[in-house]
């Protein structure tokens, strides 16, 4: 390993490559694909299929569980490898691949989490009954968990980051 082929990063550069290796390699790869969709990972996969059951479920909802697992697979699992890569190389591609992850970034918890409350949240834990919600539930420790937390919070941040 040649160390004088390695850029000098800022903190922040370093922290960004960081984060496109552990968020694009073992959150998309290892933890979504393989825990969720392929449920290989036994403790895991019962912690996915608690917070989103979709994982479990075949038809036009499986659809869009496997689509968003094979995007994550084959789009942003290599190219979060190759923006860790380009970050400490300083390639002068990183840009055009950055825009490729991030929209697909978007774009997936885009069609992952809106499509479930365009249809009215049929699948998912949620706290709405007949259109409206329902306050009996909705804060229930159950309800921040696994609704508030695992699929508003946290695919909010996702988006955002």
């Amino acid at each position: 390993r040649d160390e004088r082929k390695l850029k000098k990063l800022s903190t922040r550069e370093s922290y960004i490559a960081s984060w496109y290796l552990v968020n694009g390699f073992f959150f998309n790869s290892m933890m979504d694909v393989f825990a969720g969709q392929f449920q290989s990972w036994t403790t895991m996969s019962a912690r996915y299929l608690e917070i989103e059951p979709r994982y479990a479920m075949h038809g036009y909802v499986g659809v869009v569980v496997l689509l968003t697992s094979l995007q994550e697979l084959l789009v942003q699992t290599p190219c979060g490898l190759l923006l860790f890569f380009a970050y400490w190389r300083g390639a002068s591609w990183r840009l055009g691949v950055e825009v490729v992850f991030n929209v697909c970034s978007v774009g997936g918890v885009w069609y992952f989490y809106v499509s479930e409350a365009i249809l009215g949240f049929p699948y998912v834990h949620a706290p709405f009954r007949n259109g409206s919600m329902d306050l009996s539930t909705a804060f229930t420790f159950e309800m921040l968990y696994k609704f508030w937390l695992g699929f508003v919070i946290f695919p909010g941040l996702w988006a955002v980051m």
